[in-house]
């Protein structure tokens, strides 16, 4: 009787698989020795026509064309002798409501506003645009820098309605600057980044804008003679009776507008005659209508923007927001100034309602300590 030994048997078998796996492995390695491998920044390996990568190139970042937006300042020198003469030449031939030349002194909130972008934002690679009345260039400005242009009113405003001092005039032109990418940012220059901005704070990933809303309705009711609070109202007034909104219509918040480029001509021939009577407005007026408030309101209503996308935030979202009205009480000014520091909102906005000097002093000192080092877009 003869015994079958199972563990040599079990070996033999063994080896031979083993052989049979190199035979393999020898083939595949021969039919691949053709091949080239290359290695680059972008990839890791290229392999014959198989690309394998280590990082996404620009063009697959999703926050990419957040990266690449652009961003406007609108910024005027009030301390120019000829501006000043322009000014009192329209203030005393207008009839619309009078406002504060306050509005154009220069206390270098623009300097600090770059300073406060570029330590904040330093993600942001698009163009910067900063739209100034004719001739007004800021003696500080670097006009070499690669992303920075200078944008004068006369070039998007229509020629009849030049000069203008109403900024609702003006931003309903934002989409005419050369170059301007199809989501972008608008912002006033006494608005200032508390600490790092990111992409979402402003888009959506589908390319969204997010909407800066307050958490007060406008009141179509009460008789306004303020032309910013009236000319909130008569903006809503127009959404309303154009699209027969029934909920409330909130102001926008004093902060950076996001707008979509594309909406820009659309709002411009369905509201023909109500922007146009606000560009022949030299001052902010009663019966201005408030770009932003329409923008916004506009996408979520006109169905000829029913493919831009937006985002409304809701006011949890929006803590980071603060505003500031610099008057002449220096104890509230100082008190308000050490709660910035401390809590660094995203955004904060000062706007000068002051009329004593050294308010002005101690909110140049202010910003300065807040934003010490220069930008790349000072010389």
């Amino acid at each position: 009787m003869k015994f079958v030994n199972y563990r040599t048997s079990h070996l033999t078998s063994l080896i031979l698989l083993i052989v049979l796996l190199n035979l393999i492995l020898w083939q595949t390695n021969k039919e691949s020795s053709n091949k080239v491998t290359k290695f680059n920044k972008k990839f890791k390996i290229v392999e014959s026509e198989k690309y394998i990568k280590v990082n996404e190139t620009e063009q697959e970042d999703p926050w990419n064309f957040a990266k690449h937006s652009s961003i406007v300042y609108t910024w005027a020198n009030g301390s120019i002798k000829e501006h000043q003469e322009l000014y009192n030449k329209y203030k005393y031939n207008d009839t619309s409501l009078k406002m504060s030349f306050q509005r154009f002194r220069d206390n270098d909130e623009l300097r600090h506003a770059l300073r406060s972008y570029s330590k904040h934002m330093s993600w942001h690679r698009g163009n910067i645009f900063l739209v100034v009345p004719d001739g007004h260039i800021p003696h500080w400005i670097n006009l070499k820098h690669p992303r920075l242009r200078i944008i004068f009113q006369s070039s998007i405003v229509d020629e009849e309605d030049n000069p203008t001092f109403n900024t609702n005039a003006i931003e309903q032109n934002f989409y005419r600057i050369p170059g301007i990418s199809d989501q972008f940012i608008a912002i006033n220059d006494d608005i200032f980044f508390g600490r790092d901005i990111e992409p979402q704070d402003f888009f959506t990933l589908d390319k969204g804008v997010n909407f800066f809303f307050g958490n007060i309705p406008i009141d179509l009711k009460k008789i306004y003679s303020h032309h910013v609070i009236a000319s909130r109202q008569t903006t809503a007034k127009v959404l309303v009776n154009k699209y027969n909104i029934t909920e409330n219509i909130f102001a926008t918040r004093h902060a950076p507008f996001v707008y979509h480029k594309a909406a820009f001509p659309i709002l411009k021939e369905i509201f023909k005659q109500e922007l146009k009577t606000t560009s022949t407005h030299k001052f902010r007026h009663v019966q201005d209508i408030v770009f932003p408030i329409l923008h916004h309101y506009a996408l979520m209503h006109e169905k000829k923007l029913k493919g831009l996308k937006y985002k409304f935030l809701e006011m949890k979202e929006m803590k980071g927001l603060k505003m500031l009205a610099v008057s002449d009480n220096e104890k509230r000014v100082l008190e308000e100034f050490e709660k910035i520091e401390i809590e660094k909102p995203k955004f904060f906005n000062l706007n000068d309602d002051y009329t004593k000097k050294h308010i002005a002093y101690l909110m140049k000192l202010f910003l300065f300590k807040s934003f010490p080092e220069k930008s790349p877009f000072e010389t």
